[in-house]
């Protein structure tokens, strides 16, 4: 996806630079013209035709001095504009253990590992405790991401599946968090897409040690 996006930026420039040169180019052979008619005498024109073309002369040069200042100070803005709404790409990247609140009693603790490529993220993780209540089982649930990215806004979205049940998907949107307790930390919500009313929270800590159940229900 990056690259398509630098691709495209690439072949926008290039289409940029043909269209200024066409113009460019017919401009300055109406100045050419015009200076040699009114000047030289090229065609010899009548008085009138050549304080026509004088002021016409007169109007191509204040037209193109504008369109050079607009354009000049425009090509300034977009790029302060571009520099201020450009974000240093978070560093997600490594082993996480997690906490997930289904909001119905139910927590599930687990660990993944993050890859990073850019803004291309890819999970690959396993639920490994089920805490219904007071009660707790040991579960192994592996579960991987089909398609994971650091949006524009910073925030995490990624689509995944479930080996379980034959297999189900979800999707999840994270917010990172940075410099709780020196420790990355990565909060969202989550919903599984063949089950509308299953969904919560989830928690992401860059830790290996053991993850107590933290969030408010």
């Amino acid at each position: 996806m990056i690259k398509m996006d630098k691709l495209n930026e690439k072949q926008i420039t290039k289409m940029r630079w043909v269209l200024f040169c066409v113009f460019a180019s017919i401009f300055v052979i109406i100045v050419i013209g015009t200076l040699l008619v009114v000047f030289f005498g090229l065609g010899k024109p009548t008085e009138k035709e050549r304080d026509l073309l004088f002021n016409v002369f007169i109007v191509e040069v204040g037209i193109a001095i504008i369109a050079l200042f607009k354009m000049l100070f425009n090509l300034k803005k977009s790029r302060q504009e571009e520099k201020q709404e450009e974000k240093p790409i978070l560093e997600v990247g490594g082993r996480y253990e997690y906490e997930i609140d289904c909001g119905d009693n139910t927590l599930f603790l687990g660990e993944c590992q993050i890859k990073q490529e850019g803004r291309s993220l890819s999970f690959s993780g396993e639920r490994k405790k089920k805490i219904v209540g007071d009660k707790e089982e040991n579960v192994s649930i592996p579960w991987f991401s089909q398609w994971a990215e650091i949006c524009l806004d910073n925030k995490i979205r990624m689509d995944y599946s479930l080996t379980i049940n034959g297999g189900m998907r979800g999707y999840s949107i994270l917010v990172v968090e940075t410099g709780v307790e020196t420790e990355d930390v990565m909060v969202g919500e989550f919903h599984l897409l063949e089950h509308a009313h299953v969904c919560g929270t989830v928690r992401f800590k860059k830790r290996l040690s053991k993850l107590k159940p933290s969030l408010k229900r």
